[in-house]
């Protein structure tokens, strides 16, 4: 889901753990020399996520060494993007309440494609529909990870440090 600190807590675990980290999002932006908000305006959603699913492939194929990649909150729910994530290695949900996801998205709405025009009142309902219809993806992760207001990234890292170990 938007706004869960993907890119925060998984370039922190990262760096904790010894292992590299590839942000997606950021990924496609340097490639294509645009933000994700301006991909999404000129060229379409559909395009998108085509051009989301080709590059997670060509990152997957790269990866030399252990990697932590954060991807966009839709990337699994896309053109199968979950079953190419799923065949590369250890897939995590990082799950968390609406409260918490607008509290950590308040400061860059406008960056958001599917959220920049949006009221608290719009956002928290569109949140609350966008969850039910991802969560099905989501819960074909390996790991589920319940993120909130308080968790510390020592003990995101360290869940998921364990989890290797148990999988």
């Amino acid at each position: 889901m938007p706004g869960v600190g993907k890119t925060f807590l998984g370039n922190y675990a990262s760096q904790r753990l010894g292992v590299d980290f590839v942000d997606l999002d950021k990924t496609i932006e340097e490639t294509q020399q645009a933000t994700i908000s301006e991909i999404f305006r000129t060229r379409g959603e559909e395009s998108f996520r085509d051009l989301e699913l080709s590059t997670l492939k060509t990152i997957i194929k790269d990866i030399k060494s252990d990697t932590i990649m954060a991807t966009g909150g839709g990337t699994p729910c896309f053109n199968n993007a979950m079953d190419v994530m799923k065949k590369s290695g250890m897939t995590v949900w990082m799950d968390s309440d609406i409260d918490h996801l607008i509290e950590n998205m308040r400061s860059d709405l406008i960056s958001r494609p599917l959220l920049d025009d949006k009221t608290e009142k719009d956002l928290r309902i569109f949140l609350m529909e966008l969850y039910q219809s991802r969560a099905v993806f989501y819960a074909q992760s390996d790991l589920k990870v319940s993120v909130y207001r308080g968790l510390s990234p020592d003990l995101f890292t360290k869940q998921l440090h364990l989890s290797t170990f148990v999988k």
